[in-house]
């Protein structure tokens, strides 16, 4: 006792000397340790091992973790609810001191990154950035060398010398900032700034160059674009109004030659440029499993029992010894000897590099989607990305919880409290999983109690809508398999996860843990032996459920029941609003860090990942979301042929299939946009346009069990209204327009009926 004593002590020693000796972030890490201090009963801690993974939030709550809520009156339990929360608290200090180990690394890496990008700033410009752009343009062969062609060079130049004159103003603002204003700017905040500077200044450049191809070269349907500069106003809408005209006399003939030239590109398209080659006979499909010890322990069996199903040769990577981590270095990445990774890690760079994400070809697939810790995974990046996107708009506002990152955000949380005293909230850890440290306070007097300590808080459901008296919430899969535009589903299985314990609605603080929370990890041990299927329905349970209740109930006026497929919409809709504010923020992260240092940051268009998404319904069957998990538990119950096993096997099995699909597409994509009304709106499509519709074709082909979120015509209005709010980019908004189209015409709609009882059990071995 006395030695883990010396090990806890020593431990929170070394935490407040790193977090003191960093003097920019003191405040928050002193509010840390103090938030450990607070917690009595640390001298019974025990330490648990390296492999327990609960030091982040990564961490999965049907598996992992351990918390008790105690029984009635039982001294046992809350003895043991006591010793379970001080392991919590010392994993938590574990945690933390390894956070500031890298939080220091990455603050001077970002410092050497700031002066980079300052410097390559002040040189873009020391060396002219007309003599840059002149070469590049010469290099790729847009300048005309006759006389008329160096007239027309010299204007757009002329053009450049304008913009020249804005940029020249951004790089004083990036000196003043790197000079004098550097003491009263936080350097995160500083690098930002230099960042958004840069990225401006460089997008610039390539919408100058971009501009320039597009009025030398044609779109997919083999027509101009746009006129040249240099021909003015009138003249294009003269153009304009005789290829109208020029339609409406020969409709058809136009319409055969743009489809045959429109197949042409979308076979190129998907032949060379996309490099597909999946289901070829002459060359075997290799899945490469990697990432860190306890996650591939825990996942493996269903990976490599359904990727060997599916004919795939699997590699698991061998672990390093030194850091428990199997990692593929960027030459492996950049081999063309595998077809998809596998990364099974908290963190991507546990597997691979940004540099090695960036050097795949695009016939090849990774489960990882760059930024997804920075969008939605953290819980207040999570948090963050909800409220840029809704932007407290009430068409939005029901399909989430309102949420604070504590400390920084207590006083606009205490506004909120003092105009809502009824209003309970609940307080989770950021770095923590499975139902650990997660607590109720009642009103402004509880948030005061937390105020000082780094938590992410959120409004608390009230009045949940109870089964069998008991809180219940749904663990759904989401798959993305694009972040920009948007592709996303969701699978017709899923997870619903009771509480042990009856609801209290009237209970302070929410009651006990078991009354009110719904982790498996946390009710597990309430059931015998600790088996889950106790505590858990499959969604075939929960239709019944439904179904029964709006049978007896549909006629009765003013009824709150509805069907088990409205439920389904509902909550296609609840998701479809955090994907589109995550596809904003998507986007801003990766031209945020798109720059001349770091050019393998991109739109990673082979990149797809599975997501545990976790909704409640209230009292009224309204559908929310509570929070993303991006690597949630693939870990089988006891009994494989039971539904939390079934579950999981048949979604991985019908994504490996829908994305894996090796048919070819080109020709019925063509079919497709050739029948729309709007041809017009067709022609205007670019190649990365038609990369995405390929991969949105091909995807729909087989789905399986996986329901598509967005794009859904059923959900049209809503989701047109989101990108309204965001005033997206015209083609966007036309790539949008295309897809409702595709929908309502049906050629994309596959089998979504989602009968539960028609999947094959499939039993799972683990070796």
């Amino acid at each position: 006792m006395s030695s883990k004593l010396d090990i806890f002590f020593l431990l929170v020693f070394i935490g407040c000397f790193v977090a003191f000796y960093n003097t920019r972030d003191g405040k928050m890490y002193a509010g840390i340790v103090q938030s450990v201090a607070d917690k009595g009963g640390l001298r019974r801690r025990s330490r648990t091992t390296a492999d327990n993974m609960g030091e982040s939030n990564g961490e999965d709550d049907e598996e992992m973790g351990d918390e008790n809520g105690g029984s009635e009156a039982s001294e046992e339990e809350d003895y043991k609810e006591r010793e379970v929360e001080m392991d919590a608290t010392t994993k938590e200090l574990l945690g933390i001191q390894k956070r500031l180990e890298e939080q220091l690394r990455e603050d001077q890496d970002q410092q050497l990154v700031l002066n980079a990008e300052l410097d390559y700033l002040r040189n873009r410009f020391k060396n002219g950035v007309m003599d840059v752009i002149k070469e590049q343009i010469k290099k790729e062969q847009f300048i005309d060398e006759s006389p008329e062609g160096l007239k027309e060079s010299e204007d757009f130049e002329n053009e450049l010398i304008a913009h020249m004159q804005t940029w020249t103003s951004t790089v004083d603002d990036v000196n003043r900032i790197a000079g004098g204003g550097r003491l009263e700017t936080d350097s995160a905040e500083l690098l930002k700034l230099a960042e958004d500077h840069v990225h401006w200044e460089n997008r610039e450049l390539k919408l100058m160059l971009k501009d320039v191809k597009l009025r030398t070269t044609e779109t997919i349907t083999g027509k101009m674009e746009d006129s040249p500069l240099w021909i003015s106003e009138a003249e294009r809408n003269n153009d304009k109004n005789e290829e109208k005209s020029s339609k409406k006399n020969d409709q058809k003939s136009a319409a055969n030659v743009t489809n045959s030239k429109m197949y042409n590109t979308i076979r190129k398209t998907e032949n060379k440029v996309m490099n597909y080659n999946a289901g070829s006979s002459d060359k075997k499909q290799v899945a490469v499993i990697l990432g860190e010890k306890g996650y591939i322990n825990r996942d493996f069996a269903v990976y490599n029992s359904v990727f060997t199903k599916n004919k795939f040769q699997i590699i698991k990577k061998k672990l390093n010894p030194a850091t428990n981590e199997a990692h593929m270095s960027t030459k492996q990445m950049s081999s063309d000897s595998w077809t998809v990774v596998i990364c099974l890690a908290l963190n991507t760079d546990h597997c691979f590099t940004s540099a090695g994400m960036g050097s795949t070809s695009r016939s090849q697939r990774i489960n990882r989607l760059q930024g997804l810790r920075a969008v939605l995974w953290d819980k207040h990046n999570f948090c963050n990305t909800l409220q840029q996107g809704v932007q407290g708009d009430p068409r939005f506002t029901d399909f989430t919880f309102l949420c604070w990152h504590f400390p920084k955000h207590y006083p606009e949380a205490k506004e909120y409290a003092k105009e809502h005293p009824d209003e309970s909230f609940i307080v989770k850890p950021l770095t923590m999983g499975g139902g650990m440290g997660i607590s109720v306070v009642d009103g402004e007097k509880g948030l005061a109690k937390v105020r000082k300590h780094t938590h992410l808080v959120q409004t608390y459901l009230a009045n949940p809508h109870l089964i069998n008296n008991r809180k219940w919430d749904m663990r759904t899969y989401v798959l993305l398999t694009s972040t920009h535009p948007l592709r996303v589903y969701f699978y017709h299985r899923g997870i619903v996860r009771f509480a042990s314990k009856e609801y209290d609605p009237n209970a302070k603080k929410g009651g006990k843990k078991s009354q009110f929370l719904t982790n498996t990890s946390v009710n597990k041990h309430y059931t015998k032996k600790g088996n889950v299927t106790e505590i858990t329905w499959s969604f075939a349970n929960l239709k019944d459920y439904f179904d029964k209740d709006w049978e007896m109930n549909k006629d009765k006026p003013d009824t709150k029941s509805i069907s088990y497929e409205e439920l389904l919409h509902r909550i296609e809709r609840a998701i479809s609003i955090v994907f589109l504010s995550a596809e904003q923020e998507w986007k801003r992260y990766y031209d945020g860090r798109r720059g001349p240092l770091n050019p393998e940051v991109k739109y990673c268009s082979n990149c797809y990942q599975i997501m545990g998404v976790d909704l409640i319904v209230d009292a009224n069957n309204h559908a929310r979301v509570i929070e993303v998990n991006g690597q949630p538990s693939m870990a089988l119950s006891k009994d494989s042929k039971d539904h939390y096993s079934v579950t999981k096997y048949s979604m991985i099995n019908d994504y490996v299939k829908m994305i894996f699909n090796p048919i070819k597409v080109a020709k019925i994509l063509e079919d497709d946009l050739s029948s729309l009304d709007n041809q017009e709106l067709v022609s205007s499509l670019k190649q990365s346009d038609m990369e995405y519709l390929l991969d949105y074709r091909r995807e729909k082909e087989y789905q399986g069990g996986w329901r598509s979120v967005y794009p859904n015509d059923r959900h049209e209005d809503l989701h047109s209204q989101f990108l309204d709010l965001h005033k997206v980019t015209q083609q966007r908004r036309r790539v949008h327009d295309i897809l409702m189209a595709l929908e309502k015409k049906g050629f994309a709609n596959s089998d979504e009926s989602g009968d539960e009882d028609s999947a094959t059990t499939t039993t799972v071995t683990t070796k």
